[in-house]
């Protein structure tokens, strides 16, 4: 059942808190809602939100496994995404997603596995945008669907990808190579040049160790990342 009046609150909660960061505001939602946590989930009867970090709207972030979703596919799924400027909103229940990722070949009817991204969130469903003001009708839509029909489409829709990538042909100097490779990792642990890079290595690593513990603090990769970049790069100066 769809909560309208529940729905609409949370969603002018969340885009009044824009520009507080993803921790601080699944923090404040989860306190003004009464919300439970299962693991990255926040949930109640009503509804269930995931929160998501990205430097932009086209985010590949991991979003959640499908076993998880189709334990609050019954109700409105939110996801979140938290970026610099505003706060998008998503539906993402299993009429929302347009496929599994594509590491999840072995997703079966009778093998429930894999997990769905960002980018396989549809932004259009059935001609309706993705939006707030259409999350009603998405979610009647999809209750007169059900979990088991959308899984039979997201089985078709993941199985059929197709790699475009051309399988590799080794020569045989090639897995000459290959099988030479451990003999020569084992001289070059044992060589000199190997112990200066070591030495090397370990200073960097001690003069920015606060830095390393403050960025594994952050949950987002790509945020963790960007962040690295721009404290490297500040230190050239």
């Amino acid at each position: 059942m769809y909560k309208e009046e529940k729905i609409n609150r949370l969603v002018s909660y969340i885009q009044q808190h824009t520009g507080l960061g993803k921790e601080k505001l699944q923090e404040k939602v989860a306190e003004e809602f009464g919300l439970t946590t299962d693991r990255k989930v926040y949930y109640c009867e009503d509804f269930a939100i995931r929160f998501s970090s990205s430097t932009n709207k086209n985010f590949a972030n991991c979003v959640l496994s499908l076993r998880k979703l189709q334990q609050f596919d019954d109700r409105p799924f939110l996801v979140c995404v938290v970026l610099p400027e505003e706060n998008e909103l998503l539906l993402a229940n299993t009429t929302c997603l347009q496929k599994i990722s594509h590491s999840s070949q072995n997703l079966t009817i009778d093998h429930i596995r894999g997990t769905f991204l960002g980018v396989d969130i549809l932004r259009k469903v059935e001609g309706m945008c993705n939006e707030p003001s259409n999350f009603k009708k998405l979610f009647l839509l999809h209750e007169s669907i059900g979990f088991y029909k959308n899984l039979e489409r997201l089985v078709k829709n993941t199985n059929a990808i197709i790699g475009t990538k051309r399988k590799t042909e080794l020569k045989n100097t090639d897995i000459e190579t290959i099988y030479e490779s451990p003999k020569r990792a084992l001289q070059f642990i044992h060589s000199d040049a190997y112990l200066l890079l070591k030495k090397d290595l370990e200073n960097r690593v001690r003069k920015v160790e606060k830095e390393i513990v403050l960025a594994s603090q952050i949950d987002n990769v790509n945020i963790r990342r960007k962040n690295n970049r721009i404290f490297n790069n500040s230190r050239r100066f």
